[in-house]
């Protein structure tokens, strides 16, 4: 294995990546980065090195002391490097995404590891459309332009833990499946904490926090289950079960969330819990043992009303009425 410094041994990433006569740069070896300003790279560059690289750490001095600057459409790009290790250093102000994780010619770009990267000022924070990478106490903040989405995630069975998205258009946007959310917050967004749009499923969101965003879980889809989460101050809804027009969300599970503060705004269908009218007619969404309390209008709104198909048992609503009474435990609104 053999350890690159930038700018001591090149000037930049991008030139120890395409050193190619003779190649330099072999699957293994790493790249560390000492603190300064530097611009985009793109591992492997299909221009200039054709052979598959994998398992390429690139690592910096930490977040804000190591920064890959704007100027490209997209900052650090891993174009179908698996295994690819990337780790403290700041991508920002790029007009496309701060990190972008894709398919390349060789290889399919799956099994890389992003820990402790800051992605701020850009379109999207980090975009990934591989499967199978792990991203640990990242940092997405004020990507706003755009989609604006802190983390897209449109690959699947990928894991996120301890990550932070704040101040961007959406949180976390989640179109692939069977992808897990685990202990990530997502705050100040100025639509979606989280998103699970209608073309993905069967994501699993448990033990994260969703405060002060428009809707603070936002769950489009069928087959997720939305656990053991925080749920709090965010402007309309806390979560909500809307799909797009004819695709109401099914078979979802939310359990064991703690829902409080939510609907701040005093809009019509404000509520902690809303469930929009023809969801769960295919298959009933369970929403069972949850803690609402200080939500405006509704603690739980089911635009079904008594006509609703969904399961409801065990939820403990304080301070604001549900609808149907049924959703909440009985004297305890």
């Amino acid at each position: 294995m053999t350890i690159f410094i930038v700018p001591d041994d090149f000037p930049t990433v991008q030139a120890v990546i395409d050193n190619v006569v003779p190649p330099i740069l072999v699957s293994g070896d790493s790249i560390e980065v000492r603190a300064g300003m530097f611009p985009s790279f793109v591992l492997p560059d299909e221009d200039q090195n054709v052979d598959p690289l994998e398992r390429v750490r690139i690592a910096g001095c930490g977040i804000g002391r190591t920064i890959f600057f704007g100027g490209a459409s997209d900052g650090v790009v891993i174009d179908g490097s698996p295994q690819t290790y990337l780790k403290d250093f700041t991508v920002q102000g790029y007009s496309g995404s701060g990190v972008l994780l894709q398919v390349g010619p060789n290889l399919s770009g799956d099994n890389c590891v992003i820990e402790n990267v800051e992605a701020t000022f850009n379109e999207v924070g980090f975009d990934i459309q591989t499967d199978d990478n792990t991203l640990v106490n990242n940092i997405a903040t004020s990507n706003a332009t755009g989609e604006g989405d802190g983390f897209e995630i449109s690959g699947s069975t990928n894991f996120l833990k301890g990550n932070t998205s704040k101040e961007n258009t959406t949180g976390y946007h989640v179109s692939g499946i069977l992808n897990r959310l685990a202990n990530n917050v997502a705050k100040e967004n100025t639509e979606d904490g989280f998103l699970l749009d209608d073309s993905g499923s069967i994501t699993i969101l448990d033990g994260n926090t969703a405060l002060k965003n428009n809707i603070g879980i936002n769950c489009q889809t069928d087959n997720n289950r939305i656990v053991e989460n925080k749920v709090c101050n965010n402007t309309t809804i806390g979560i909500a079960l809307v799909g797009a027009e004819g695709a109401e969300p099914n078979g979802n599970r939310v359990d064991w969330n703690i829902v409080r503060g939510n609907g701040t705004m005093g809009q019509p269908d404000n509520a902690g819990i809303f469930v929009i009218d023809g969801a769960g007619t295919v298959e009933p969404n369970s929403i069972t043992f949850n803690k609402l309390k200080l939500n405006e209008d509704f603690s739980i709104l089911d635009g079904a009303g008594l006509a609703t198909p969904n399961i409801y048992n065990g939820n403990v609503c304080t301070d604001n009425p549900s609808s149907p009474m049924e959703a909440c435990d009985p004297g305890i609104n």
